[in-house]
């Protein structure tokens, strides 16, 4: 993935759109591969957590001191971990799919 296609992601992730598998897994490949571009969405998670942290103040007159680097680490390492939960799910249905496969071959072939 080039930076500037990194780039364009850094706010939907930031955010917590939705972004497709491979997606992801791109951008979290790039990040760990591209210090600039991990500068650059720490940057832009710091500024979406103040901001949103100044509207909520606005409502409720408190504002929280955060550790907004450690949240952005905590977001990567969940975003890791779905990623290899869906991942290890597909081979559960693949490997249950092979052996179905294997037990209709092995009764069609006691059978013939």
């Amino acid at each position: 993935m080039k930076c500037s296609e990194f780039e364009t992601m850094i706010a939907p992730y930031v955010e917590g759109k939705a972004m497709s598998t491979e997606d992801t897994l791109e951008f979290l490949e790039h990040l760990k591969e591209c210090q600039s571009c991990y500068e650059e969405l720490e940057t832009h998670y710091i500024v979406y957590q103040v901001s949103k942290q100044l509207d909520d103040a606005d409502t409720n007159d408190t504002l929280e001191v955060s550790d907004f680097k450690k949240m952005l680490e905590n977001q990567i390492k969940t975003t890791q971990n779905s990623i290899r939960h869906s991942h290890s799910g597909i081979m559960v249905k693949v490997l249950f799919a092979l052996l179905l496969v294997l037990i209709v071959s092995g009764i069609v072939i006691v059978n013939l």
